[in-house]
């Protein structure tokens, strides 16, 4: 079980945790009060491994991450295992992401890394706002999406139960050797809903 004491800061309680976790291990978080009132409470916990060590997870959103080359087959890792992907200098691949969320959710921020060694090379991209009205005359934006050099970001303010699929282009620019964060799909204002695709290594030969 994790344990750990509450400290304040100022104005702002804080928890105090000083312990080593095993990769892969569940812990159970036991949190409670004494006294009268309410208490509300969010937990996170964040850590850091290797981007091509990093799992799939789906706490709200089912995220998968596929490349294609120009002739639409699939590039796949060397092997499930090691998540190594092969990409050749100077060619183009399509990259496509699919989204999955059961219920709906606002404020839904997308994340979709690419190696540091390629390019996005879609010249019609660009960030765009799609505006709607409703009845009483009330403007919304209904998302963004921006480019830059090692990643596009997507964000939609109502996300509808079901599928979004995200496409785009890049070229293989440099060779070497490029580990890769996982996609992220998460709710900006309820962190406690997110899902990632696997981390990656790729080798740009």
């Amino acid at each position: 079980m994790a344990q750990f004491k509450i400290k304040k800061l100022g104005n702002h309680w804080y928890p105090s945790i000083k312990h080593h976790y095993d990769a892969d291990i569940s812990l159970d978080l036991k949190i409670e009060k004494s006294g009268k009132g309410s208490l509300y409470y969010t937990a996170l916990m964040k850590y850091a491994l290797p981007d091509e060590l990093i799992q799939a997870k789906d706490v709200g959103f089912e995220v998968s991450y596929t490349i294609y080359d120009m002739d639409g087959n699939i590039v796949k890792p060397l092997s499930p295992e090691d998540k190594v992907i092969i990409l050749e200098q100077g060619k183009e691949y399509k990259v496509e992401t699919t989204i999955f969320t059961p219920k709906e959710k606002n404020f839904v921020a997308i994340r979709i890394p690419i190696p540091s060694g390629a390019e996005i090379i879609d010249t019609s991209l660009k960030a765009h706002l799609d505006v709607y009205e409703d009845s009483d005359d009330n403007y919304y934006n209904s998302g963004y999406e921006y480019f830059y050099d090692n990643e596009a970001q997507y964000f939609i303010n109502d996300m509808n139960a079901g599928t979004v699929v995200e496409k785009f282009s890049i070229r293989a620019v440099r060779k070497g050797v490029y580990p890769t964060p996982p996609v992220l799909s998460e709710c900006m204002y309820e962190p406690e809903y997110y899902g990632r695709s696997n981390g990656y290594l790729f080798i740009i030969k």
